[in-house]
């Protein structure tokens, strides 16, 4: 797989770095995204995500041929042409898409999660796995899990974290490391960057709660940012069109 550094979208508040360095599913999306792609010449665009299936579906077309999400955006092809270049067009499933915002994370998130919940295993990379009938954790090497934690659903925690007392760590969560996950918090959905701390508060003056926090469908950073509403303000309308795009399409499905 070649990763084609073609500048997309804007900036992605509050995440730093290149799109493929960014933290998801335990590990870093550049890292996920080659575990799916195919071993043949192919393109990505660098903050685009593409599903094993769709690698399939691109790499079954004749000759020079693109995919393109349901919105009409490229995100990868094959051939020497180009993102440009003419030639079939592939429509992507809807696990296939562009990174363009934070929040798009959490279904690259939901995806390699899954995939670790269908039987891949992170132990290889010196994680503790601990399977119970409600959930499956993977625990980096130096973390701490104190008494009363309840896992539901698939759940990564990296190196050198403490997750406190009476935690609530549900769904398909991914936590980075050297985080610190306070007393009676309840994650659901979310990645958790590195270095993070959720408890009374988030960074320096970001408070979740007094006692305990509910942190739910979130990307989470290492502080927050008062630039938080000027990015809402400032995408809006584009957020806005996109989620409406979506839910036309699924009304047509069930019609």
């Amino acid at each position: 797989m070649k990763v084609v550094e073609i500048e997309v979208s804007d900036t992605m508040w509050p995440l730093d770095g290149a799109p493929g360095s960014l933290f998801v599913g335990g590990k870093t999306m550049r890292a996920c995204q080659e575990e799916n792609a195919p071993a043949g010449e192919v393109s990505l665009l660098a903050n685009a995500w593409v599903a094993a299936v769709d690698w399939e579906l691109l790499l079954g077309m004749d000759g020079e041929a693109k995919l393109e999400s349901h919105e009409g955006e490229v995100l990868a092809w094959k051939g020497s042409g180009g993102i440009s270049q003419e030639g079939v067009v592939a429509l992507a499933s809807e696990d296939s898409f562009l990174v363009a915002y934070p929040w798009d994370l959490i279904g690259v998130n939901e995806q390699v999660l899954g995939g670790l919940e269908a039987g891949m295993d992170l132990a290889e990379s010196g994680m503790e796995v601990v399977e119970s009938e409600s959930g499956l954790l993977f625990v980096g090497a130096g973390t701490r899990v104190l008494p009363g934690v309840f896992v539901e659903g698939v759940v990564v925690v990296g190196r050198d974290c403490k997750i406190g007392p009476n935690c609530y760590l549900r769904g398909s969560t991914a936590i980075g490391d050297g985080c610190h996950i306070g007393q009676a918090v309840e994650v659901k959905n979310s990645v958790i960057g590195h270095r993070t701390a959720v408890d009374t508060t988030v960074g320096p003056t970001v408070p979740l709660g007094e006692r305990g926090a509910v942190v739910a469908d979130s990307v989470g950073a290492k502080r927050g940012s008062p630039a938080a509403l000027a990015f809402t303000l400032k995408h809006a309308e584009a957020i806005s069109d996109r989620l409406l795009r979506r839910r036309n399409r699924k009304r047509a499905r069930k019609t």
